[in-house]
């Protein structure tokens, strides 16, 4: 419904933060309408940036997979969602409208 790609939960959270990490997110995704990044690459597939960190839908803590599958489940295709996330360090927050997953 968001539209992304996310890393798994044991990639980020050995870090000790807790969130979602968003590996890809297609510009004609929910996520990418929104203004959400992905984690970028350089041409010799080296870690350019890190994606934005997802820690909540709505009032819904999203510390990990099962939480945000759970938040997301409060809601169906068309509503709109806020989104609240971390990027370089700093929390942010946007709202996106969730969508059929692509097949």
């Amino acid at each position: 419904m968001l539209g992304v790609v996310l890393w798994p939960d044991n990639v980020w959270q050995r870090k000790g933060t807790e969130g979602m990490l968003l590996r890809q997110v297609p510009p004609d995704s929910a996520a990418g309408k929104a203004g959400l990044r992905g984690t970028d690459y350089d041409r010799f597939g080296q870690m350019q940036r890190i994606g934005d960190l997802i820690i909540k839908i709505d009032d819904h803590p999203t510390p990990n997979t099962e939480a945000l599958q759970g938040a997301l489940g409060n809601y169906k295709v068309g509503d709109e969602v806020r989104v609240t996330f971390l990027r370089d360090g700093r929390e942010q927050t946007t709202t996106l409208r969730l969508q059929a997953p692509q097949p």
